[in-house]
């Protein structure tokens, strides 16, 4: 039986190419690692792994969500005005072979940090370049990458970007940060219905800095 891993280690991922790396673990092959005294870490083997560089510029994949037999992965490529473009790739579960691929040019700069499916749907957020400032993008697609919804609509200032998203009993979770003034941020939590309208909202400032 192979399972696929959210690799949650593509957050980190910081390459001059949008770099799909996605670790399939069969239960019968297994390598033992010892990372320190305390914490032995047994790793499968790799059964596929793809490349892909859709730009001249930087590209960064940082995350990747799974719905029946795809997986989405989300990030963003480098354009020649400066600012990134948000992305997102529909690949086989089994072997990695891309199905589609949607770009944000046109439409909005910016990028992708994370992504979760629901009902079918696909939810990715991240942030949008608004001018000098930053705001939180929140995007839906269908299972085929067809943009359904998008929000930018937070009037955020600064430097605000969503980084991560979950679901739970039908609710989404964006966690992130809002800028409160040019050198300070303030964690941010939202909860939202499928439909993006906020129902519940956390904020925490615990320093005066970024």
């Amino acid at each position: 039986m192979v399972h696929i891993l959210r690799c949650y280690c593509l957050k980190c991922v910081n390459v001059t190419a949008l770099t799909l790396i996605l670790i399939a673990i069969s239960t019968s092959v297994f390598t033992s690692v010892v990372i320190s005294e305390e914490i032995p870490l047994k790793l499968g083997r790799v059964v596929w792994g793809r490349y892909e560089n859709p730009s001249r510029y930087k590209d960064i994949a940082y995350a990747v969500c799974g719905y029946e037999q795809w997986i989405y992965v989300v990030g963003s490529e480098g354009s020649g005005v400066g600012f990134s473009i948000p992305r997102i790739e529909k690949r086989l579960k089994h072997n990695g072979t891309m199905v589609s691929s949607w770009r944000g040019e046109g439409l909005v700069y910016g990028e992708f940090r994370d992504c979760v499916a629901l009902n079918g749907k696909i939810y990715a957020v991240g942030y949008a370049e608004t001018g000098n400032d930053r705001t939180w993008l929140i995007a839906v697609f269908s299972s085929d990458l067809e943009l359904l919804n998008v929000s930018v609509r937070r009037g955020f200032r600064f430097w605000s970007e969503a980084v991560s998203i979950a679901s739970y009993n039908g609710v989404l979770y964006v966690v992130g940060f809002r800028g409160e003034s040019p050198s300070d941020t303030v964690w941010r939590v939202e909860a939202l219905l499928p439909d993006l309208v906020v129902v519940k909202e956390y904020e925490s400032n615990p320093s005066p800095l970024y």
